[in-house]
């Protein structure tokens, strides 16, 4: 099962060196969860690929995935209710706007 991933952050980098690293953390850990639940779930499928973007927030802490990018309704509702509170709720328009954004580093 290959998982690609894009992120996208919301907004400019923090000042605050420590939470640009719990941040990055925190996305890989959103990512590794995500890769682990997709392919136990995906392996009874057989489809061998995902695209997912996670989106880093302006505030707080807790990257979030956005559910549009899930073409199988079957996959983004068990996403909706394994990964509730990380869903990203926020418009298109600041998406978009923020979609070049540089990352981490």
């Amino acid at each position: 099962m290959d998982v690609k991933f894009d992120v996208v952050r919301i907004g400019e980098r923090r000042k605050n060196h420590l939470s640009e690293i719990l941040l990055e953390e925190n996305t890989i850990m959103l990512k590794n969860t995500l890769v682990d639940f997709l392919f136990d779930l995906k392996n009874s499928d057989g489809k061998n690929s995902e695209q997912v973007t996670i989106v880093v927030p302006a505030k707080g802490y807790n990257p979030k995935i956005r559910l549009q990018d899930f073409r199988d309704k079957r996959v983004r509702d068990l996403v909706k209710i394994k990964f509730s509170g990380f869903i990203y709720k926020g418009s298109d328009d600041s998406f978009l706007i923020n979609i070049n954004n540089r990352v981490f580093r």
